[in-house]
């Protein structure tokens, strides 16, 4: 959709994401607190859910629909929620893939938010324990290997089921029509 402002709204949306991640640590804990998350997954879930760059993400592989088929939809009498649900995002499915799998990658690898957060030993992340494991006169390497291979194992999981998309998603750009 075409709107007043929208260049400078990404430009800003955009600027966002040169903000370090830890300067925003108190105050996104502040309002975590505020709102009783702590201690919950929930409060692990919440800030992650959304992000700068699958925003625009999306938007790039939207703006390479072309808008005839778009109009097409709409001439049969399609609501924009059916026109994105059955057109768009089909079209778009290699770009979720990969942004899925990017996405969860990056909120499982994630150590320092859910040391934050969690106080519970028994909530805490694979990182985070795995970390906690480590002793100051020893580690057991046994254990942290047993966990470090149980840590890979849904990561592998996901890759291998959106491999497909994945891949599609990363050459779509290279082959020319």
């Amino acid at each position: 959709y075409r709107f007043r402002g929208r260049g400078m709204l990404l430009g800003i949306m955009l600027a966002t994401m040169m903000i370090p991640g830890q300067i925003l640590l108190a105050p996104l804990f502040e309002l975590i607190c505020q709102m009783r998350l702590t201690d919950t997954y929930l409060g692990i879930i919440v800030p992650g859910a959304v992000s700068v760059f699958g925003i625009f993400l999306f938007r790039q592989s939207m703006q390479q629909l072309p808008d005839e088929l778009l109009e097409v939809a709409r001439i049969d009498g399609c609501s924009e929620f059916r026109i994105f649900w059955e057109v768009a995002l089909p079209l778009s499915r290699p770009m979720v893939g990969a942004f899925c799998l990017i996405a969860f990658m990056g909120n499982w690898n994630s150590f320092m938010w859910p040391q934050i957060i969690l106080h519970n030993a028994q909530r805490f992340t694979l990182p985070v324990a795995l970390a906690q494991m480590r002793g100051p006169y020893g580690n057991e390497y046994g254990m942290l290997m047993a966990g470090t291979l149980l840590s890979i194992i849904p990561p592998m999981v996901l890759f291998f089921i959106l491999q497909k998309e994945f891949i599609s998603g990363l050459t779509a750009g290279a082959v020319k029509a």
